[in-house]
Order: C-alpha cells, then sequence, then structure tokens
C-alpha cells in the first residue's frame, strides 16, 4: 500500500495480487491462465462496491471527506507495474487489483492516520510507504491487530505556499488634483454669494473675507491632493524584463491552479489568472498535460518552473500587450510505487491585458510543445 501526502489531497493505492483478490472479493476462480475480459469487468464492479469502506484516514484527529476513485487490474510488481488496455488478456498469475482512494487534506497538516479494514483470511497483513514530496517512508505494516499507523508531521510536509504575487499594473499619468483648495473655494464663494450685498456693502468685512478664503486656499493646497490621469495619457509600455516577472507570475499560478481538488476550486484559482474564452481552453489544456496518459486521472504536480519572455508587443486597440515566450516546467508524481518525471517546454505567444485592476492572461497561442 503506498500513501502520497500533496498539496490539499491525500491519496492511498493498494496493490493486492490478482488471485488473492480474486478470492477477497468472492470471484470464481479463473480457470484459464488468461483473465477473460467478463470476469475483469465483473472483478472491478465488484471491487468499487466493496472497498470503498477499507479505507479511512484521519488528518490531526478529524476524518477527512473522500473515497474510492479507481479499482483497475494491471499487470507486473509492486514497483514495476504497467497498465493495460480494456480487451488486453493478461495471465491471472502476473496481474494485480489496483485500488486508489483520495481524501481531502487541510492546509496545516500535523498528523496522518491510516486504517484499512480490508483484512480477512486472504490478506492478512499489508506493508505501507508513505510518500511526501520527493521524500518517502517505509517499513510500517497494516495487520488485523494493528490496523491503523500513525504519520506525524514533523517539518516533513510544509505548508501549500501563497500563491504568486503578480507585479501591480503600471500607473499612467497624473496630476494632483489639489481637491481641498478647490472644495474651500467653491465653499467660500457660495457663503459670499448667500450673504450678498450686506457684505459686499462693509469693504473691510469684504476684505477680511476674501482673504481668509484665499489664506484657506493655500494652506489646505497640499493637504488634500486627489490624482487625476492626464486627458490622453497613456499606460507606460512594458519591457521584456517586467513581463517576464508578470508572466512567471501567472503561469506559475496556473498551475497550482491545480493543486485544488474539486473542479470548482481549481477555476476559482485559475480565474485570478486567466480571464475570457481561455479559461476554459486553458483548463482543459492544462488538466490533459498534467495527467498521466492511462493512469487514472493522476496528475502530475509543477514544482520547478522557468519562464522567459523574448519580445514585448502592445496589444493594437487596447492596453496590454503580446509576449513572445517560452517556459519549461518539472514534476513529479508517485504512483503505484513508483515515480514519473514530467519536463515540457512550451513556445507560445500570450495576450495579458489589465482586467479590473489586475494582470490577466486574455489569449494564448501554443507554437511548441515538447516533452524532454
Amino acid at each position: 500500500m503506498y500513501l502520497y501526502l500533496e498539496p490539499g489531497l491525500a491519496r492511498v493505492e493498494c496493490l493486492m495480487w490478482l488471485p488473492a483478490a480474486l478470492e477477497r472479493l468472492g470471484q470464481p476462480a479463473v480457470k484459464d491462465l488468461l483473465l477473460p475480459e467478463e470476469a475483469r469487468a465483473r472483478l472491478i464492479a465488484t471491487a468499487r462496491e466493496a472497498a470503498p469502506s477499507w479505507c479511512r484516514l484521519r488528518v490531526n484527529h478529524v476524518n477527512q471527506q473522500g473515497g474510492i476513485v479507481s479499482a483497475t487490474v494491471l499487470k507486473g510488481m509492486p514497483g514495476r507495474s504497467e497498465t493495460i488496455g480494456t480487451k488486453d488478456a493478461i495471465p491471472v498469475i502476473e496481474g494485480m487489483m489496483g485500488l486508489i482512494w483520495q481524501f481531502e487534506l487541510p492546509p496545516h497538516v500535523e498528523s496522518v492516520e491510516l486504517e484499512w479494514t480490508g483484512f480477512d483470511g486472504t490478506i492478512t497483513k499489508v506493508p505501507v510507504t508513505i510518500f511526501f514530496g520527493s521524500q518517502a517512508e517505509s517499513g510500517q505494516e497494516l495487520t488485523a491487530a494493528g490496523p491503523m499507523l500513525l504519520w506525524k508531521n514533523t517539518g516533513l510536509l510544509p505548508d501549500p505556499p501563497p500563491l504568486a504575487e503578480v507585479p501591480k499594473l503600471p500607473a499612467k499619468a497624473t496630476y494632483p488634483l489639489p481637491a481641498g483648495a478647490i472644495v474651500w473655494t467653491v465653499l467660500g464663494l457660495v457663503a459670499v454669494m448667500i450673504a450678498g450685498r450686506s457684505l459686499r456693502s462693509k469693504p473691510s468685512v469684504f476684505a477680511g473675507a476674501m482673504l481668509m478664503l484665499g489664506a484657506g486656499a493655500w494652506l489646505l493646497w497640499p493637504v488634500w491632493r486627489v490624482p487625476v490621469p492626464v486627458p490622453g495619457s497613456k499606460v507606460p509600455e512594458v519591457t521584456t524584463a517586467q513581463a517576464t516577472a508578470i508572466l512567471s507570475s501567472l503561469v506559475e499560478n496556473v498551475y497550482r491552479s491545480f493543486d485544488q481538488n474539486s473542479e470548482s476550486a481549481i477555476y476559482d484559482v485559475l480565474e485570478r489568472s486567466v480571464n475570457g474564452p481561455l479559461l476554459q481552453n486553458l483548463y482543459l489544456q492544462t488538466s490533459q498535460a498534467l495527467t498521466l496518459d492511462g493512469q487514472d486521472g493522476t496528475r502530475v504536480k509543477v514544482n520547478d518552473l522557468y519562464v522567459h519572455v523574448d519580445k514585448v508587443t502592445p496589444l493594437q486597440g487596447r492596453e496590454g500587450f503580446v509576449a513572445d515566450c517560452q517556459w519549461t516546467a518539472r514534476g513529479t508524481v508517485g504512483h503505484w510505487g513508483h515515480l514519473h518525471q514530467r519536463l515540457n517546454r512550451y513556445t507560445a505567444k500570450i495576450d495579458v491585458e489589465p482586467v479590473e485592476g489586475a494582470w490577466k492572461m486574455t489569449g494564448l497561442e501554443v507554437l511548441e510543445e515538447r516533452r524532454l
């Protein structure tokens, strides 16, 4: 059994030797050397019904929401398994039943308790390996007499970091309007107009009032000044260095959004960096790029990212810019006891515009994608 602890997610994977799985799930013994397609489909359906309650997870002494997400048949052995097609024949002696449970994890993890209740006369002990980040611990096992293990986080699994901070929009040219002096002057003139002839008939009083009005405007001139855009001014053009900083944060947050556990949560975080029709398209493209082929929807977690902008061109007719850029994303994921690594490099043109006071990606044209 393998317990993977990732940002926001715990995944439990259990591999059972195929003959033992058939017996444990009450399936008829296979007479031939190969597992028939109908027997495999029946085994998977039975496992999905019987196995959800076999695995429970408590984090910080609180039961976590989750359950079984996959049941499949593989070939090979633990640590060296291979997926097979739905209609491929597999020797029973070389097959394994693979079960996956997923549970939500809180941002801060102090302890994890894994309980296994799937024991019977067929299965008497289950060795467990725990993966956290790039590290792993093995040597523990669950038994019918001791069906629970406790893992304490002693700084090995850090809290998820906050999203990358995107540089702010450059400010337009402004003029500091002396709002305090203007308000004082307007109110003073209104008062003079209301006083009318009675004030103007007394030259000394009128002169004193106007002197006080002028003095007040002079004193308030530097006190309350409101920046007002200069008519016709434009946002300063973004340099390649500034565009690199902006896109480094935006692209990082796109990948970080897929650390979330649900589609709605992914969209909520993704929307902070992406706007318009690109939002759905980028969700689908990134989800596909991060998902291991034929591996039950398991996603790669990107942990290294390098972004470089070669050229910046202002957008025509609207604020923002087009960046000719490259980025390289490296990620890893553990699955069925072995580690998968992905290193992808992209060349693309990305439209970036100010949306509701923040930079967001609004267009993407991938020119080249290479798996290194």
